[in-house]
């Protein structure tokens, strides 16, 4: 609780404090209750309105202040005390949501590296990074984020780039390649020369454009507020002129009352609130009204792929045999992946489990090549698991037809290891993220929604994309995509219509903030992405999409009706006081049943399945 929201919860725990002592005891007359909480919610809002007159702005904090200041002159102080804590609590709801959606981009400057280990003379010392310079060599160890983008100029690593390329698996680096600020080195060692640092890097472009889609959303006008524009003035000036024609005050003031649009104020934060509490019960989490009304007009659907539509984590898919069969291939490969720590390590000791391969042999020594593979020796002799390039290092197991084929299955399968043993090539182990086994099912029941295209955006090529994604109902595949990249794919997307971005990832939180409906998937998912994104679903059940976007557009079709019933009650309320038909009474009375027509309207959203 911050301290301006102080005022909004004093007159709502006088306002139920006077509804409860009415209740329990019918003849206490609890008016002076009414009246406090009335004036202490009308503080802020009177604030607000002296500051819009500043800018010669007539806002609907001025409508609310007058006619909550005529309500009490004329002694209707529940309709002053009910509207002006209303007012103050649809305030509240929007303020929290911009509080939280700005927390995101704190967490993810922490994750920045501040110093990095430069090399200069020979001599290695700890500097920050705003000392390091274009051509700077700076030294990473496994376990270490690496400070800045640049290029390899010494070593071989093992680099887990998953929150810029979003992908699972690392990726083996070397000599001559790119590195990016961020990424984490997880095994071997790096002499990197510096290109980028700070704000200029992969990663510092991601914070850059995150923070300035953060404060466009936080710009967003209310509709309440464009409503009042015209609104405002035009009642107070109808009251005006009514009272120099009628020169009755009485009659002036009961029009402002009467024009206060109660039931507006009202109308959009009950819908929403509703909406978020029904979408919550499918376990699924959106910031506010502004988050349903974006998913609402949504016709385009943009998923990240990785840890999305698929599971995220990577899995022996097929085992292809040469000199021995599935199981010689997998116990082999086991003996030497014992205890790693390395992703494709686990991956292959899963499958083992998976298929009951008990180890019996242990290694009596491990020669770790980062970036490379494994050699285990021990009583049962040399057993080798590697990638392409360690292959490609030893000419005596891989004659050049040999390697020549090895490389012709890595363009199928990129991540594909060789397991040997004593020089003869046993086989190979096909490693691959695999498809959530929801998604062919959610991507047909969009289909069925008003949406128009389908796009999954990856970093994998595209032919292993399309590989993994053969059989879904999808109109297009990005391939080979960074983050930034992403971010100008859903640029593009928007000229075409409304779009949404599925993703769980550090990755995507440029192109969830550059998307008109941000959704990200929690199981896994980074802090961040669910922070920065509109909606949040629980849970790894991509068909939960497709519900957010159903129960959003119905949501957003209530709102629209009960603005309309509170607006149509308003201008009769207006026009019968004007004629002589309608007096405060009847008019509180019509007040109060467009209060709860609006509410019960909104209550229909919970019977959305």
């Amino acid at each position: 609780m911050h301290k301006q929201d102080i005022p909004m919860l004093l007159s709502g725990i006088l306002l139920v404090s006077h509804w409860l002592i009415g209740f329990f005891i019918p003849t206490q007359n609890t008016s002076i209750l009414l009246a406090i909480g009335a004036s202490i919610a009308l503080v802020p809002i009177a604030r607000k309105a002296y500051g819009a007159l500043r800018f010669k702005m007539a806002s609907i904090e001025l409508l609310v202040t007058i006619a909550v200041t005529g309500a009490l002159l004329l002694g209707e102080f529940s309709e002053a005390a009910i509207v002006s804590f209303l007012f103050l609590f649809g305030a509240f709801l929007e303020s929290r949501t911009i509080r939280k959606t700005r927390s995101a981009i704190e967490a993810l400057l922490k994750l920045a590296p501040q110093t990095a280990i430069r090399i200069r003379d020979g001599i290695q010392e700890e500097v920050s990074i705003e000392d390091l310079i274009e051509g700077d060599i700076v030294v990473i160890k496994a376990g270490n984020r690496i400070p800045v983008d640049g290029e390899i100029t010494h070593g071989s690593a093992t680099v887990d780039q998953a929150q810029i390329t979003g992908e699972p698996l690392g990726v083996d680096k070397t000599i001559g390649e790119s590195v990016y600020a961020s990424t984490i080195l997880v095994d071997g060692y790096l002499e990197v020369k510096t290109q980028r640092i700070g704000e200029t890097t992969v990663f510092g472009n991601i914070v850059k454009r995150l923070e300035e889609a953060q404060d466009k959303k936080a710009q967003t006008e209310r509709t309440i507020e464009k409503f009042a524009a015209w609104y405002t003035p035009s009642v107070v000036v109808l009251s005006i002129i009514t009272f120099l024609i009628s020169r009755d005050i009485n009659l002036a003031l009961t029009l402002l009352v009467i024009a206060c649009p109660g039931a507006m104020v009202i109308s959009i934060p009950v819908a929403i609130v509703t909406g978020i509490g029904t979408l919550a019960k499918f376990g699924i989490l959106v910031k506010g009204g502004e988050s349903i009304e974006k998913m609402a007009s949504v016709r385009i659907l943009a998923f990240d792929k990785t840890g999305t539509l698929t599971q995220g984590k990577p899995q022996v898919t097929q085992i292809i045999e040469q000199e021995a069969d599935t199981r010689q291939i997998l116990e082999f490969a086991s003996i030497a992946e014992q205890g790693s720590s390395h992703a494709l390590g686990k991956a292959i000791l899963t499958k083992a489990t998976h298929e009951k391969i008990l180890v019996s042999d242990k290694a009596d020594s491990l020669d770790v090549m980062a970036g490379l593979g494994i050699i285990a020796h021990g009583s049962f002799g040399r057993i080798a698991v590697g990638n392409h390039r360690m292959a490609m290092l030893n000419p005596q197991e891989f004659p050049s037809d040999q390697l020549e084929a090895y490389h012709q299955l890595t363009q199928i399968h990129p991540t594909c290891v060789y397991v040997s043993h004593n020089g003869t090539l046993l086989g190979y182990l096909i490693i691959e993220d695999t498809l959530r086994p929801d998604s062919k099912d959610a991507l047909l029941a969009l289909h069925k929604q008003p949406i128009q295209q389908i796009h999954v955006i990856t970093g994998d090529s595209m032919q292993s994309a399309k590989r993994i994604l053969d059989g879904l109902s999808i109109d297009t595949i990005h391939a080979e995509i960074l983050p930034q990249e992403k971010a100008e794919i859903i640029v593009n997307l928007k000229k075409h219509g409304k779009v949404a971005m599925i993703g769980d990832g550090i990755n995507d939180t440029l192109a969830l903030s550059e998307s008109d409906a941000g959704i990200a998937l929690s199981s896994d998912a980074s802090e961040i992405a669910m922070k920065t994104a509109d909606v949040v679903i629980l849970g790894e059940d991509v068909r939960k999409v497709e519900s957010a976007l159903r129960i959003a557009r119905f949501t957003n079709k209530i709102l629209k009706q009960n603005i309309f019933i509170s607006i149509g009650t308003v201008f009769f309320l207006i026009f019968g006081v004007l004629i002589g038909k309608i007096h405060m009474d009847v008019g509180m009375l019509v007040h109060e049943a467009s209060v709860l027509a609006v509410i019960l309207n909104a209550l229909r959203i919970m019977r959305v399945k």
